[in-house]
């Protein structure tokens, strides 16, 4: 896929789930995977979710989209999660992830999710 069909295609899933907790975890993945490089759904945990599965079905879109490759596992850290085995992935393309990111972040400036409580992120 190249950069301005990455970006295009990118565009139209958050337009898509604008304003959804699934978007507001596309671009935390994004923006995670280009500060550390690499990625598990821990890392997402600080974002409140309806259901956890939300997070793994996140992750997954971003490897099929070519964007993650696993590179290993881990024990998670949450406790929640007892220890379980998890995905430790690594971002394959930086330069689209911040092409990705530009191009959302110029349309919106942040978003809502509705999960029981209101909540404001700040995303861009």
């Amino acid at each position: 896929m190249e950069k301005n069909n990455a970006v295009e295609y990118w565009q139209e899933l958050f337009s898509k789930y604008r304003g959804t907790e699934k978007s507001v975890l596309y671009l935390e993945a994004l923006r995670i995977g280009l500060r550390q490089g690499e990625i598990t759904s821990d890392d997402l945990s600080h974002i409140e979710v309806i259901n956890r599965k939300v997070v793994g079905a996140v992750v997954k879109g971003l490897a099929q989209a070519g964007m993650f490759e696993r590179v290993g596992y881990t024990k998670s850290k949450l406790e929640s999660a007892h220890s379980r085995i998890i995905g430790v992935w690594i971002l394959k393309k930086p330069s689209t992830a911040h092409l990705i990111i530009d191009s959302v972040c110029a349309s919106i400036d942040g978003a809502r999710i509705g999960n029981g409580k209101e909540q404001q992120l700040e995303l861009c």
